[in-house]
């Protein structure tokens, strides 16, 4: 029986090119992606592969609690368990916004909304199971801080890195709690990072036109597309005796390319107080308690 592998934001970018290495490794692959038509789009490229039809898509918004909960509901009644959960989907520097929840998007789509999804569905999680978190380097800057007075930077200047640096801490940190947390098992949590990685989701933000322009200028820097940057993402789950609680990414120059291998965590993300209290913090926002069976 195949493998079966649930991607967030995998219609495109870094999770696209995830789904793509997966789907030709044997996985069953689950998209779940806000967007019906370009995950279609997507489905049609692996399957022109010639490897089988062995990939669906199922709609998760992740900033929307209703649709997470659907998305978990359906893919129980689908499939009972999976082995593999990529936390991939997010946004990159958006103008300032408040989603549906009051919180600011950044923090509710890159962090809350996929704490949200996997304490309702690692219950479903196969015994030797993985859960892959896709960090960044912006976890490592001076401005990244978890703000819990004002999380939703509604007192505070709102900047863009500031508050996409708080999303990746938080991811960061809830991957290696995680991690904590599988002690004692044969699950794993893995994080990772893609190093500095041109995708589409600059053009999503930034206009496709800047893009273009931007896009050669950025590899002369080393930065690299999207192929190349999800390599740590596939690196963390094909290769099997990586051990539970490592951050994977690129080797080279400032680790912004190179072949995948062992990172180095900031110390608040190896902070366990922090860990633990953004934890407790979170289970408040979603009204939900998150135990580890």
């Amino acid at each position: 029986m195949n493998k079966i592998a649930i991607i967030t934001g995998s219609n495109t970018g870094l999770g696209f090119e995830t789904a793509k290495a997966l789907f030709l490794d044997g996985y069953y692959i689950v998209m779940a992606n806000r967007s019906a038509q370009k995950s279609k789009l997507a489905i049609n490229k692996l399957k022109k592969l010639g490897k089988g039809n062995k990939v669906e898509y199922i709609l998760l918004d992740l900033e929307d609690r209703k649709s997470i909960e659907a998305f978990v509901a359906e893919f129980e009644n689908r499939h009972g368990k999976f082995d593999v959960l990529v936390n991939n989907g997010g946004v990159l520097l958006p103008k300032y916004a408040l989603t549906k929840n009051g919180l600011e998007k950044h923090f509710d789509v890159n962090y809350l909304g996929h704490f949200y999804l996997n304490s309702l569905l690692l219950n479903s999680m196969s015994d030797s199971g993985l859960v892959v978190s896709l960090g960044s380097l912006a976890h490592k800057m001076e401005v990244a801080d978890i703000h819990f007075d004002d999380i939703a930077f509604k007192n505070i200047a709102y900047k863009k890195m500031t508050a996409y640096s708080q999303s990746k801490l938080a991811l960061t940190l809830y991957g290696v709690e995680l991690a904590r947390r599988f002690e004692g098992s044969n699950k794993r949590s893995i994080i990772v990072h893609p190093g500095v990685s041109n995708t589409d989701i600059f053009s999503r933000y930034y206009g496709r036109y800047l893009g273009k322009i931007v896009m050669p200028i950025v590899k002369l820097f080393g930065i690299t597309g999207p192929k190349e940057g999800a390599q740590s993402i596939i690196h963390a789950i094909l290769t099997s005796d990586i051990p539970n609680g490592s951050f994977i990414g690129p080797q080279g120059k400032k680790e912004w390319c190179g072949n995948p291998g062992v990172c180095k965590l900031s110390d608040k993300a190896r902070d366990k107080i922090l860990a633990n209290k953004l934890w407790k913090y979170s289970e408040e926002l979603i009204g939900n308690e998150f135990n580890i069976n």
